[in-house]
């Protein structure tokens, strides 16, 4: 004999059957990589982002300005907005010491560690503007290993 929770749970069984168990969502993906440079020189810690039509992914240069996209990108044209964040301190070393931070308060500021930071971007609004970038880049079936940026300011 059934029970209602008996019902209930097969109620459940059914729904998840039927919606399907396990399949992948979201668009497929292939692999991108490359490098980011501004003035030849390469850029460490840069945020490499790929728009694409239904897909965003976003990827940090390391020091040779190299990066590898973790989830890929989707094929086809992507817009590209590249960024760097430069950390500067609420306070100036003046304000810090009229408030009396030791040196040990003042290192801790430089470094941000004591105070909220302030962040400005170091690369010009057309490449790092999402709404301004003249970036694209056109991801081809196979994925793309040369996936390269030469910005100049």
């Amino acid at each position: 004999m059934l029970t209602q929770a008996r019902v209930f749970a097969l109620i459940v069984l059914c729904c998840f059957l039927s919606i399907g168990c396990g399949s992948p969502s979201g668009p497929e993906t292939v692999p991108v990589s490359g490098k980011v440079t501004l003035n030849g020189d390469p850029l460490e810690g840069v945020e490499v982002n790929f728009i694409g039509e239904n897909f965003t992914t976003t990827a940090i240069t390391n020091a040779e300005g190299a990066y590898t996209l973790p989830q890929g990108s989707t094929v086809g044209k992507n817009k590209v907005f590249i960024r760097k964040w430069e950390a500067q301190s609420v306070l100036s070393e003046e304000e810090m010491i009229e408030k009396g931070m030791d040196p040990g308060q003042l290192d801790a500021q430089t470094l941000g560690m004591a105070k909220k930071q302030q962040a400005e971007n170091e690369i010009p609004p057309q490449y790092s503007d999402p709404g301004r970038t003249t970036l694209a880049f056109d991801v081809p079936e196979g994925g793309s290993d040369s996936a390269d940026f030469s910005l100049s300011k």
